[in-house]
């Protein structure tokens, strides 16, 4: 049985499942009942740390199998080009390698700052318009968590009175060090 070589893509932080049709070398369908199977992602062949697929038989007789991680995983990836196998055991523990190829990870901006695996009653996240250095913050009148400019969070604690007497005293001090206003010096 040859080893089916197939590349692809995987976008860091997201859901990722891409099905394989496996097959003789005949290209008749590869009966896959009775087998267990693993596959693993890893940066270099040789890299003693990798990263698991979730393997589903979705359908046995016809030798189709699917590859799967959610973006927790994804999001774990190094990006650039990576390796991966698919292994078949049968049913004499007998193992075959059966799919290997490359994939290459890319990076993605938009995604992957809430893990939503593991968001801890965090509920729902808007994450629209996030910017450079935008900090989660939780927002009463829309009942969900937003990302802000950290300008916003500063003016909402003013208006609220809530900023701590050691940050006030703390930018007193740092003003006065960087303002002399009696000697009329900045």
């Amino acid at each position: 049985m040859s080893v089916y070589a197939f590349n692809f893509n995987i976008e860091k932080g997201t859901d990722f499942e891409e099905e394989l049709n496996l097959t003789q070398d005949n290209g008749l369908p590869l009966n896959l009942e009775g087998y267990t199977g693993a596959a693993k992602i890893r940066k270099y062949p040789t890299s003693p740390s990798y990263v698991p697929f979730t393997i589903t038989f979705v359908n046995r007789l016809e030798g189709r199998i699917k590859i799967s991680m959610n973006n927790s995983q994804t999001l774990s990836l190094t990006s650039g080009r990576n390796y991966y196998d698919v292994i078949l055991i049968d049913s004499n523990d007998k193992i075959r390698k059966i799919v290997e190829g490359n994939i290459i990870v890319n990076d993605t901006a938009s995604v992957g700052i809430v893990d939503s695996d593991n968001l801890d009653g965090l509920g729902n996240v808007d994450l629209e318009n996030i910017g450079d250095g935008s900090v989660l913050m939780y927002d009463l009148n829309q009942n969900k968590y937003i990302f802000v400019n950290p300008d916003e969070i500063l003016s909402k604690s003013v208006e609220d009175d809530f900023l701590p007497q050691e940050f006030i005293d703390k930018l007193d001090q740092d003003l006065d060090d960087k303002i002399n206003i009696d000697s009329g010096e900045f």
